[in-house]
């Protein structure tokens, strides 16, 4: 066969397998997706992982567990890092509690300013005997309040998110089964509803338990300024590739819920200036139709019906996500986790909303 041939024929190949890659297309996007640089803040754990960002009183802060591994880690610290610009920052604490594994710190400020993190605290003993909530507070991120669990969720719980609203703080807590022989977490079984607290301590349940697998996750609780609640769940495990949305008019009580054709690893969701939503998540493969074979931390603009168009993807690979957001003027800031260096570090980044609202 011609030399020409061969060429032809080499074309129509690699023509087939773009097609073939595009081909199945769910919500509308294009790849490749623009890329954001970011910069590497912070590596000097084995694993450095589950970031959250917040700006508060004229300071960027940033916190992530410091751990030994992904899941089974023993050593989980809370470390927390401040900046002025994010051009440089600094250690500011490092929270930890004796033969627990304190992981996925999250900030928020309670109605009378004062800041608060909440989190998972694992106890292993060569398996996972349990699983609780901690919380712990502090008036200038510096100086905080050893963990202790919080009350009133029934045992084996850990919520993901604590979001204000009304003098209120609503979450929505992950509670598994106990198995009664050995003690240990039953982490198939699991169910949830909307509890909420009024100091971040105490909680009341709010919702009878919702309709979903025994598989949910990450959840995510948001407000607009309307007062409306919008939501997002994680399921199907480690391995999510789909999810739940919903929303909820005062009083709360009652939750609309749906599936949400993506997968919900580490996310978050930001209400933006222009009151559109977007959302920060891991991506596998299979939810691409790029041939990439790597694991992306992916930003979407989301709709409220639960249509999704991706935006950009951070440099990431493997294990990665779990953004933290914060907006500071024009600026949107960023601080991830990726392993795409090396072992998994934490990075910043910063997009323009002027960008956001074009791209």
């Amino acid at each position: 066969m011609p030399k020409q041939a061969y060429s032809i024929l080499y074309i129509s190949f690699l023509l087939g397998l773009l097609f073939s890659c595009q081909g199945e297309e769910k919500p509308p996007f294009s790849y490749p997706l623009r890329t954001v640089e970011s910069e590497k803040i912070w590596d000097r754990a084995f694993h450095n992982a589950f970031v959250d960002l917040i700006y508060f009183k004229g300071k960027l802060l940033c916190t992530f567990r410091e751990g030994d591994g992904h899941v089974t880690g023993k050593k989980g610290k809370i470390r927390v890092l401040q900046s002025s610009d994010g051009t440089a920052w600094k250690s500011l604490a490092l929270l930890t509690k004796d033969g627990i594994d304190l992981r996925n710190a999250k900030f928020s400020v309670r109605p009378d300013s004062l800041l608060v993190l909440t989190g998972l605290g694992t106890d292993y003993r060569k398996a996972v005997y349990e699983w609780f909530t901690w919380v712990s507070y502090s008036e200038d991120g510096s100086v905080w309040t050893p963990p202790r669990r919080v009350r009133g969720i029934p045992s084996n719980n850990w919520f993901y998110d604590l979001t204000w609203q009304g003098g209120f703080g609503y979450a929505i807590p992950l509670i598994a089964g106990t198995d009664p022989l050995s003690g240990k977490v039953q982490g198939g079984k699991r169910r949830m509803a909307l509890f909420r607290t009024a100091d971040g301590m105490n909680y009341e349940q709010w919702t009878d338990t919702l309709a979903l697998s025994p598989l949910v996750g990450e959840a995510l609780v948001r407000f607009k300024p309307d007062s409306t609640l919008f939501l997002l769940i994680r399921d199907g495990g480690a391995h999510s590739v789909s999810g739940y949305y919903g929303s909820a008019v005062p009083p709360y009580d009652t939750l609309s819920i749906v599936p949400f054709d993506h997968g919900l690893g580490g996310p978050n969701l930001l209400l933006l200036p222009d009151q559109s939503w977007l959302l920060g998540t891991r991506e596998w493969p299979e939810e691409r139709l790029d041939c990439l074979n790597e694991r992306l931390t992916v930003f979407m603009r989301v709709e409220e019906d639960g249509r999704y168009r991706r935006l950009f993807v951070l440099p990431s690979e493997g294990d990665t996500a779990y953004p933290g957001l914060a907006i500071v003027g024009d600026q949107l800031h960023i601080a991830y986790y990726s392993g795409h260096e090396g072992w998994p570090s934490i990075y910043y980044s910063q997009v323009s909303l002027g960008n956001l609202y074009t791209w």
